[in-house]
């Protein structure tokens, strides 16, 4: 009698051609992680996600490489290259959740990849701004690209919602923590106003829907700005890179 083969199978393009949905490839990556310890972060696990990064979230002209863990994920538009931090367990983080989270990364890069074009061009249309207003307006840049991407690919397949909503989350939980760490987040009494409204803009840009406990102050001056932020996250890259210089002015000025 021969033996049972237990082994999860090896998935090809063809057998993911049917798996149209993130949610089966959250699924597939859990269950996988679960069953090889050796699984994630490793190459086998990165072929899965090149197949996928193809079948399933629709970008068929792109690379995909680790970098190392603590290094972030980003879509580099110049070589069309996407790059997921490799996910590794922590105390904190279970091989099974780390899958899901390197599957939402892509996600999100790969929305880049389909709906961003060449970044940046606020440097080459401004280049007379001061290195601190330029710092903030590539931080603030970034922020309303994210949220735009993440926009654009709702109103391409809305089925994206629930994943969509769970990279949110998580990146909210980031800048919640850096903030944190100066008493500068989701408080009523942050110890400096303006990286509150730094924290803030960020959070607005990804997250519109979370409710944040601010200072008067900063909710008064997040407000005013909510209304372009709206416009430039349904429009287009162009409007996030005009708008990027006037939140980075506002920034400056703020403090």
């Amino acid at each position: 009698m021969s033996a049972i083969n237990t082994a999860l199978p090896v998935l090809s393009s063809r057998t993911l051609a049917y798996m149209t949905t993130v949610a089966e490839i959250i699924a597939q990556s859990r269950e996988k992680a679960a069953g090889d310890a050796k699984w994630l972060g490793s190459a086998k696990h990165l072929k899965f996600l090149e197949v996928a990064l193809g079948d399933v979230f629709h970008v068929t002209d792109a690379t995909l490489s680790w970098v190392l863990p603590g290094q972030p994920s980003s879509w580099q538009h110049s070589t069309r290259e996407i790059r997921l931090e490799r996910p590794v367990v922590t105390p904190v983080l279970t091989a099974e959740d780390a899958a899901e989270l390197t599957v939402l990364g892509l996600l999100h890069e790969s929305l880049h990849a389909r709906f961003s074009p060449e970044l940046g061009l606020f440097r080459k249309r401004h280049p007379d701004l001061l290195p601190e207003v330029a710092s903030w307006a590539g931080l603030m840049f970034q922020r309303l690209e994210d949220g735009r991407v993440g926009y654009q690919g709702l109103l391409a397949n809305s089925e994206l919602g629930e994943p969509l909503a769970k990279h949110a989350a998580m990146t909210l939980t980031f800048f919640e923590q850096q903030a944190r760490s100066r008493r500068s987040g989701s408080t009523p009494e942050p110890q400096f106003q303006t990286e509150q409204l730094v924290f803030a803009l960020q959070a607005y840009c990804v997250a519109p829907d979370t409710a944040l406990v601010l200072h008067p102050r900063v909710e008064l001056r997040l407000t005013k700005l909510k209304e372009p932020i709206d416009r430039a996250r349904a429009g287009s890259s162009r409007e996030c890179d005009e708008l990027c210089v006037r939140l980075a002015k506002a920034i400056v000025a703020f403090g």
